[in-house]
């Protein structure tokens, strides 16, 4: 059997920090865009050597740094740290800093936006209205050339440092780094590690039910399954969540047991999914397991789950609304043309939906069609998740 290493993350988005900074105005109250500009570009300018640290360490590491003084002194020097910030996520960093002229003060950031093809940019801001982008004066190309990766020794001790120094200090991400820890291990191949990793998680309380999925995951790859899935429904049977039944679901579609998974995702929709650490449901899984249910013919299904996602989703005032898309595709699947329509339509108004555009889906409605079957995009976060 060809496993998929599927591990559910918390979705999450990046937005910029909103920063106030102190600036000289004109004698007509006007900011000098012109200076600001100026001063960005000049501070953009020196930054190489910054931004060349974060990937020499991640050459000898194996991921970025967590903090900018995990680069003091060996990649960088105390003095030159003290003038940048870096904000870090397990899927993105970003480093800024102030540029200062003639009085004047602004912020530069620089992202980094998709990693594997980066066309970084540095953003400068002086005022809410009074802001824009550089072309960025840093060759990452050279750099990446210059400092590849570290391999996976110094990946795996890199993330028992971070785990180890999360516990004992103030670090930032503890869960995240045992996540990104466990996700490298299955994907390297290394499942007795992953194995012992997720019940060390699991036994420290973080991500309680995402450390199961993991750990069942670890034991179908050492034992196919014959271990895995009895001990994952008896660990859902005894915690029920919308999560655990929904782990369980992937972990029987894993092995080709439909029928099983079906049963399983209805016994998730049963389930609280608002609640503590254990039962909360992060809305990736609601469009996991919507499309899991619409892939597998069961269209009332994928409709119950739309409903409770969209229930979900107004409680929290507000989120993600592909529910619209998926449950018009399953509406018209079950012949309901004019409640696929209605939700194609209300889907109009959301931009960047996770299942895509809703014209394809209005198209059929339209024209009557039954056999019409949508294609959703995967979920990128069933993988094993990005972390720098």
């Amino acid at each position: 059997m060809k496993l998929r290493h599927k591990v559910l993350m918390a979705c999450g988005t990046v937005a910029l920090a909103c920063v106030t900074c102190t600036v000289a105005w004109t004698a007509l109250g006007i900011p000098n865009s012109r200076t600001h500009l100026s001063a960005a570009a000049e501070k953009a300018a020196k930054s190489e050597p910054v931004v060349e640290a974060l990937y020499r360490y991640r050459s000898t590491h194996g991921l970025f740094p967590v903090v900018i003084g995990d680069l003091v002194p060996t990649f960088l020097s105390a003095a030159d740290a003290e003038q940048w910030h870096l904000d870090w996520l397990p899927y993105v960093w970003s480093l800024s800093t102030y540029a200062n002229a003639d009085g004047h003060a602004c912020v530069i950031r620089f992202t980094s936006h998709e990693a594997a093809t980066p066309r970084p940019r540095w953003q400068w801001q002086a005022s809410r209205d009074d802001g824009g982008y550089l072309e960025v004066p840093v060759d990452i190309a050279r750099i990446e050339a210059k400092w590849p990766r570290a391999g996976a020794s110094a990946t795996v001790r890199e993330f028992e440092r971070r785990v180890a120094t999360a516990s004992s200090e103030p670090y930032p991400g503890l869960a995240d780094h045992y996540q990104g820890e466990v996700s490298y291990l299955l994907d390297q191949g290394l499942h007795e590690e992953a194995e012992a990793k997720c019940i060390e998680m699991r036994d420290s309380g973080l991500k309680p039910a995402w450390a199961e999925r993991a750990l069942a995951l670890a034991r179908l790859s050492l034992r196919d399954g014959a271990m895995a899935t009895p001990e994952l429904r008896r660990w859902a049977e005894g915690n029920p969540s919308f999560a655990s039944f929904s782990y369980l679901a992937d972990l029987y579609r894993d092995m080709g047991q439909n029928a099983s998974a079906i049963e399983a995702l209805r016994r998730a929709t049963q389930q609280a999914a608002i609640g503590d650490t254990l039962t909360y449901v992060e809305e990736a899984l609601f469009y996991w397991t919507a499309v899991m249910a619409y892939d597998l013919d069961e269209f009332d299904l994928t409709i119950t789950i739309c409903d409770y996602w969209q229930h979900f989703s107004q409680a929290q005032g507000n989120g993600e609304a592909s529910y619209y898309v998926i449950r018009a595709a399953a509406n018209v699947a079950a012949g309901r043309f004019d409640q696929a329509r209605a939700d194609a339509t209300a889907a109009d108004s959301r931009r960047n939906l996770w299942a895509g555009d809703p014209g394809p889906v209005r198209q059929a409605a339209t024209a009557g069609d039954q056999a019409w079957r949508a294609s959703f995009p995967a979920n990128d976060l069933r993988i094993a998740i990005t972390y720098n």
